[in-house]
C-alpha cells in the first residue's frame, strides 16, 4: 500500500519537489499568521469604495476564489515536471 502511494506521489511530482513545496506553504502560512499577530492591536483601514456597496454578493463566484488556490498549487506541480531549474526558480521567486 505504501509503495503504491509513493509511486503515485512520484507520478504527480518528482521527489525533489516535495520538501521545497512544503517549505513554501509553511513560509507563506508563517508570514500570514505572524503579521496577523503583530498587527493585532494596530489601527486597520477600510479600503472599500462605493462600488463595493452596489455589487451584490453571489455565492457561486466563491467557486472561482477556491479554484484560484487550486491553480496556484498546481503551478508547483507543473513547474516541477518541467525541470529542477525551472522549479527552483519558481520556488525562490515565491
Amino acid at each position: 500500500m505504501i509503495a503504491k502511494l509513493k509511486k503515485l506521489a512520484l507520478y504527480i511530482m518528482p521527489g525533489y519537489a516535495y520538501i521545497p513545496t512544503a517549505l513554501v506553504l509553511f513560509f507563506n502560512l508563517f508570514v500570514y499568521y505572524l503579521t496577523k499577530l503583530i498587527m493585532n492591536n494596530s489601527k486597520h483601514y477600510d479600503l472599500s469604495i462605493f462600488i463595493d456597496e452596489i455589487l451584490p454578493f453571489i455565492p457561486f463566484f466563491v467557486l472561482f476564489y477556491i479554484l484560484a488556490y487550486v491553480q496556484w498549487g498546481m503551478n508547483y506541480v507543473v513547474h516541477s515536471r518541467i525541470g529542477k531549474e525551472q522549479f527552483y526558480h519558481i520556488v525562490t521567486a515565491d
